[in-house]
C-alpha cells in the first residue's frame, strides 16, 4: 500500500512503494481486498456473483468452442481430403495457419480494447468467431476453408490475450491465482472432452461441415448471451475521501493516500467521471444491455502507445525469457499432440479410433488437474513469503508457480520420446500427453500471474508478447518438428527439447535471487505512460517526477 504523506517517508514498508509490490497482508495477519472496490455499480468487483460467474461462463465457453473449432480439423482429416483432395503440405498448413493467426489475434486484440473497452471488442471478436465457423461449414474450395479457420483463429487471440485481463478486472489480487487456474483449465478440458467425443463420433459423421455448423451455431447463441451477460469490465476507480484525505488507486493497483492540498489536477478525471456515473443511472436497467459506451479511460492514443510497449517488452530480459520458455513448452506440447495420434495408429499399436480419443481424454484430466493441485502449491508458498516479508508481496514470489509446469513438462517429452522410441505400452504415451497437458495449463497461469504483477504498467503489452508471439513461433516450431524427428528420432528429440525447456526454467533462480532489482532498473519513459496499465490513472506533474526518481 502505498501512502504520500510527509510521515510515509519513515514507513518501514518502503519496498512495498516500488512498482510490482504490493503491501498485500496487514500487521494483524488479514489478507488485504486490494484493489479496493468503489461504490460505482459498473465497478466489476462490485458484480454480484451471479454476474461473476455468468461473465466467467461467457469468457470459458467462447475459449473452449474457438480452440475446438481450431484442434477439430486434424481429426477430421478424412473429410477434408475427400471433399478437396489436398496435398499434404496444404493439410499442414491448414492446421498450423490458424495458430499463427491466434498469435496476430493478441497484437490486434489487447490494443483495440484499450481504445474502445473490453466488451465491444470481445463482441466483435465472438462475432468473427460466428463469420470464421460459417465460412468455414460453407467452404467449396480448400482456400474458402482455409479463410474459415484463419477467421477462427484470429478470434481465438482473444482467448490467450483479452480475455486473461478480464479475468483481472473482475478479481482482487488474493483471488487471481485461483480464478486464473481456472480460467485455463476449464476451457481446456471441455475442448479435449468435446475432441475425444468427436473422436468416437466419427464413424457416424458424414462431412465437415455439420461440426463446423454446430460450432456457428454455439458463438452466435454466445454472442447474444454475451449481450445480456457480460458487462464491460474496463473501469478506472475514482478517487474517493477518507478521514480528511484523498484515498486513490495508481495503475499498480495500490492505494496511495493524499492531504487534500495534494491532491488538484487529477480530480478534474474524477469529475469527468462522476458525470459518467450521473448519465449511466438516468439509463433504464432493461436497457443498459444494449449501450456500448465508450468507457471512462479508453483512447486511440492508448491504443497506440501500447505497441512502442511491446518493443519495450521484447528487449525486457524478465519477459523474453517467460516468452521464450513458453515457445519451448508449447513446441513440447506440438511434438507430443501433433505425432501421437499417428503413432498410435501405426504398428505396433494399431489402436482403432475408439481407443485414440482416450488420448485426448487424458489430457483433458491433465488440465483438470492442474487447476487444484497447482494452486494448492503455489498459492500457501506465497502466502507464507509475503508474511515473511512483513506483509509486502514481491511479484518474484509467483515464480514458485513455474516449478511443477517445468517438471511435468520435461517428464511429458521424455516419457513420450522413450515410449515411442522403445514401444513401450501405449498408457504411457496417454500419460505423456496428460501431463503435457497439467505443464501447458501451469504455464499459462504461471505467465500470466509473472509478467501482470511484475510490471503492472505493462500489463496489456506483456500480455501480447508471452502469448502473441509465443502462438507466432509455434507456426514455426511446427514446420520444423517432423524434420527434427526424422533426423534425430524421437527419444533423442524428447531430450533435447526436455533440455532446453530445464536450462530455461532454471533461469528462474537468478529472477527469484535478483529480479526485483532488475525489474526497477528496467522501467523507462514508456513504463511510466499508463495506457496500458491494469488500472490506469492520471497524474498530478509533480506524482509522476517523484514516479521518475524512484524507478530510475
Amino acid at each position: 500500500m502505498d501512502t504520500h504523506t510527509s510521515l510515509s517517508k519513515q514507513s518501514k514498508h518502503v519496498s512495498g512503494d516500488f512498482s510490482g509490490n504490493v503491501f498485500l497482508i496487514s500487521s494483524g495477519g488479514e489478507i488485504l481486498q486490494l484493489p479496493m472496490p468503489s461504490p460505482s455499480p459498473r465497478d466489476p468487483l462490485n458484480w454480484s456473483c451471479k454476474q461473476r460467474a455468468a461473465a466467467g461462463a461467457c469468457l470459458m465457453a467462447f475459449s473452449a468452442v474457438s480452440m475446438y473449432a481450431i484442434q477439430v480439423t486434424s481429426i477430421l482429416y478424412d473429410f477434408v481430403f475427400r471433399a478437396f483432395s489436398p496435398t499434404v503440405s496444404d493439410m499442414q498448413r491448414l492446421v498450423s495457419t490458424p495458430t499463427l493467426l491466434m498469435g496476430i489475434g493478441a497484437f490486434v486484440w489487447i490494443p483495440l480494447s484499450l481504445a474502445l473497452g473490453r466488451r465491444p471488442v470481445f463482441l466483435l471478436g465472438s462475432l468473427t468467431l460466428s463469420v470464421g465457423t460459417t465460412v468455414a461449414a460453407c467452404a467449396q474450395s480448400f482456400t474458402t476453408l482455409m479463410a474459415g479457420l484463419c477467421l477462427v483463429g484470429l478470434a481465438a487471440g482473444l482467448a490467450c490475450s483479452l480475455l486473461l485481463l478480464i479475468v483481472i478486472d473482475m478479481t482482487y489480487i488474493n483471488e487471481r491465482p485461483r480464478q486464473l487456474a481456472m480460467y485455463w483449465a476449464i476451457p481446456s478440458a471441455l475442448t479435449l472432452l468435446s475432441l475425444c467425443l468427436t473422436s468416437v463420433a466419427k464413424p457416424y459423421l458424414s462431412s465437415f461441415r455439420g461440426i463446423f455448423l454446430t460450432c456457428t451455431i454455439i458463438s452466435t447463441s454466445l454472442t447474444t448471451l454475451s449481450l445480456f451477460f457480460l458487462r464491460e469490465s474496463f473501469f478506472i476507480r475514482p478517487a474517493v475521501a477518507y478521514d480528511g484525505r484523498v484515498l486513490v488507486q495508481s495503475s499498480t493497483e495500490k492505494v496511495e493516500v493524499y492531504e487534500p492540498w495534494q491532491y488538484c489536477e487529477a480530480g478534474e478525471n474524477d469529475l469527468e467521471q462522476e458525470r459518467l456515473e450521473v448519465r449511466h443511472k438516468q439509463i433504464p436497467p432493461w436497457m443498459s444491455w444494449m449501450r456500448m459506451s465508450r468507457p471512462f479511460g479508453t483512447s486511440w492514443k492508448s491504443m497506440l502507445a501500447c505497441y512502442p510497449q511491446v518493443l519495450l517488452c521484447v528487449c525486457n530480459p524478465l519477459i523474453f525469457w517467460v516468452t521464450a520458455m513458453n515457445a519451448i513448452n508449447f513446441g513440447g506440447m506440438l511434438f507430443v499432440g501433433s505425432t501421437v495420434s499417428s503413432v498410435l495408429a501405426r504398428p505396433p499399436y494399431s489402436l482403432p479410433d475408439q481407443l485414440l480419443s482416450l488420448v485426448n481424454g487424458s489430457a483433458a484430466v491433465g488440465s483438470l488437474v492442474s487447476w487444484p493441485l497447482t494452486v494448492s502449491l503455489g498459492s500457501p508458498i506465497v502466502q507464507k513469503l509475503t508474511v515473511r516479508a512483513g506483509g509486502v508481496r514481491y511479484a518474484e514470489n509467483y515464480l514458485i508457480f513455474y516449478l511443477l509446469p517445468i517438471l511435468t513438462g520435461i517428464a511429458s517429452v521424455v516419457l513420450y520420446g522413450l515410449t515411442v522410441a522403445y514401444e513401450w505400452h501405449f498408457s504411457f504415451a496417454c500419460l505423456a500427453y496428460g501431463l503435457n497437458s497439467f505443464s501447458y495449463i501451469g504455464m499459462g497461469l504461471a505467465n500470466t500471474l509473472w509478467v501482470t504483477e511484475a510490471f503492472p504498467r505493462w500489463a496489456a503489452a506483456a500480455l501480447i508478447v508471452v502469448g502473441g508471439v509465443s502462438y507466432m513461433a509455434s507456426f514455426g516450431i511446427s514446420f520444423t518438428i517432423p524434420s527434427w524427428v526424422d533426423t534425430e528420432g524421437f527419444a533423442k528429440t524428447s531430450i533435447e527439447i526436455g533440455v532446453l525447456l530445464l536450462l530455461a526454467g532454471l533461469v528462474a533462480v537468478p529472477a527469484t535471487l535478483w529480479g526485483k532489482s532488475l525489474r526497477q532498473a528496467i522501467h523507462g519513459k514508456w513504463s511510466l505512460y499508463e495506457g496500458g496499465a491494469l488500472r490506469p490513472h492520471g497524474k498530478r506533474k509533480e506524482e509522476k517526477k517523484v514516479d521518475e526518481e524512484v524507478e530510475w
